[in-house]
């Protein structure tokens, strides 16, 4: 059985990428033929080949998300991420048992940071790229889900997805 972070990158790169599109830039082919794409498309297969719990899903994400954004500076998003844990460890403490630091790390995200669904334009692409929708706030549940998972990684939260 695949573990659900296997299954977040590969509902990803159908969602955005489209089925075709996921499944060429794991057999070989993409969009143009820059040394760029190509180099972004092996550290892909690398970062996805790697057992589930080796897998850095944020770093794999911002990957999908490079192949639209060349320039893109995959670094500065996952310090935005540590940035998040950083904020969000000040609001969380041991004695408040899993239920309060879930709900702790829930109102850091949503209330005080914003981060919601787009419900307005639910089909925006941008609403599947990670650094779009750290830059945003605004996403589909299953970006929202991998900012939430990202964040409770970095504070060692025992976070899983379910579905």
């Amino acid at each position: 059985m695949k573990q659900f972070r296997s299954v977040i990158l590969e509902t990803l790169l159908s969602f955005f990428l489209g089925p075709r599109w996921g499944q060429h830039l794991l057999t070989g082919f993409v969009r143009g033929d820059s040394v760029k794409q190509e180099d972004i498309r092996a550290l892909f297969r690398e970062s996805v080949e790697r057992p589930d719990e080796e897998l850095d899903l944020a770093a794999s994400a911002l990957l999908i998300a490079q192949a639209e954004y060349p320039q893109l500076d995959r670094g500065r998003y996952l310090r935005l991420l540590d940035q998040l844990a950083t904020e969000a460890k000040r609001r969380i403490s041991d004695a408040m048992g899993p239920y309060g630091m879930v709900n702790a790390l829930s109102e850091y995200l949503f209330d005080e940071e914003g981060f919601r669904g787009n419900e307005d334009d639910y089909y925006d692409p941008r609403n599947s790229f990670l650094n779009d929708v750290l830059e945003r706030k605004l996403g589909i549940p299953i970006t929202l889900s991998l900012v939430y998972m990202e964040v409770g990684r970095r504070l060692e939260l025992p976070i899983v997805g379910l579905g």
